[in-house]
């Protein structure tokens, strides 16, 4: 992808997040101290039911794709699992590292926790998790992705509480 077009992506992305701050108002409350995936903790905040609000594809070749969500809803329990539809695996809640906004490819925001959620995709599959104040607004999945069609790409969902 070249330099300019994830730069706008990044741009773009600040832009919906700061305009757009969709969720449902939960409360953060305290984290729990049990193990998640990804050498985090689990934050029982995030557990619960998680809707798609947006997905999108950043293909390496400067195409984008926008996917129309469907209702399958992402589960995260209080024990550190996770499931969306057949899939499942181990989440944690960790501190951002300066190299996950270059992996990521945007700008620092502000925000300083991120989800990571392990055999996603049969990968890893992680993001930010928005959040003002006390109240977690909505989570991101970041993952790599290949098309037979368009080749590989980033792609990013964001997820709002149920």
């Amino acid at each position: 992808m070249k330099q300019w077009q994830r730069w706008f992506g990044g741009v773009l992305l600040l832009l919906m997040c700061g305009l757009a701050s969709c969720g449902s108002g939960t409360s953060t409350g305290s984290s729990s101290s049990s193990s998640g995936g990804s050498s985090g903790s689990v934050d029982a905040a995030l557990a619960g039911e998680w809707r798609i609000l947006t997905e999108t594809i950043y293909f390496d070749n400067g195409l984008t794709q926008q996917i129309t969500p469907v209702s399958t809803h992402l589960v995260l329990d209080a024990s550190g699992g996770w499931q969306f539809g057949s899939s499942s695996g181990a989440w944690s809640v960790s501190s951002i590292a300066a190299s996950d906004w270059t992996t990521w490819a945007i700008a620092d925001y502000g925000m300083t926790r991120k989800v990571t959620l392990d055999g996603w995709n049969s990968d890893t599959g992680n993001g930010p998790i928005d959040e003002s104040g006390s109240t977690i607004d909505n989570i991101w999945v970041i993952y790599r992705y290949t098309s037979d069609t368009n080749g590989a790409g980033t792609v990013w969902m964001k997820f709002g509480q149920v």
